[in-house]
C-alpha cells in the first residue's frame, strides 16, 4: 500500500489508539487488545484460528491470541520501548486508511525539521463503523497486516 508523501497533524484520537495498543499489547489483557485490532484484521486471525482448530481442537481462540498470534506482533514493536514517542504527522494512503510512526527510546520531545534516517516502527489505521442505537459509530482501530489481500479476492 502506498502513502501520500503530503503529511497530515496527527490527531488525540489517532495518538490515543497508539497509546492503547502499545499499552495493551505488552501490559494489558487479550481482550484489550483485541479490542484495538481493526475488524478486517480480526476476521483474518480468526479465519487463521479455524483452520489451526481443525488440526487441534481443544485450543481456545484466546490460547491462540496469547501463544501464537500476541508474540509475533509484540516482535515487530519490542524496539520501540522502554519510551515510544509518537511522530506529529500522519500519512493517508490512497484507500484512506492511516499510518502513524512510533520512534523509540524518547524521552523528551524533539523536532525534526530535515530528512533524517531513523528507526521507526509504523502503525497503521483504519476506521471501523457499527451501528449502535440506530445510528453509526465509527472508530479508529490497528491494522495489523499491511498487504490488504482481501482486496484482491477474486469470484
Amino acid at each position: 500500500m502506498s502513502y501520500q508523501e503530503e503529511y497530515k497533524t496527527i490527531s488525540a484520537e489517532h495518538i490515543e489508539l497508539v497509546n492503547n495498543f502499545i499499552e495493551k499489547l505488552f501490559e494489558g489483557d487479550v481482550q484489550d487488545f483485541w479490542d484495538c485490532v481493526s475488524k478486517v484484521d480480526q476476521a483474518r486471525i480468526y479465519g487463521m484460528y479455524r483452520v489451526v482448530l481443525q488440526y487441534n481442537d481443544d485450543l481456545t481462540f484466546e490460547q491462540y491470541l496469547i501463544n501464537d498470534i500476541i508474540p509475533g506482533i509484540k516482535e515487530v514493536y519490542k524496539g520501540a520501548l522502554p519510551s515510544p514517542g509518537i511522530a506529529s504527522h500522519l500519512r493517508v494512503s490512497e484507500t484512506g486508511e492511516f499510518l502513524v510512526y512510533i520512534v523509540p527510546n524518547t524521552e523528551e520531545g524533539r523536532l525534526i525539521n530535515e530528512p533524517t534516517l531513523e528507526t521507526v516502527f509504523p502503525v497503521g489505521m483504519t476506521i471501523d463503523a457499527d451501528i449502535i442505537d440506530n445510528e453509526v459509530q465509527h472508530s479508529l482501530k490497528v491494522r495489523l497486516y499491511h498487504d490488504n489481500n482481501y482486496q484482491n479476492a477474486a469470484l
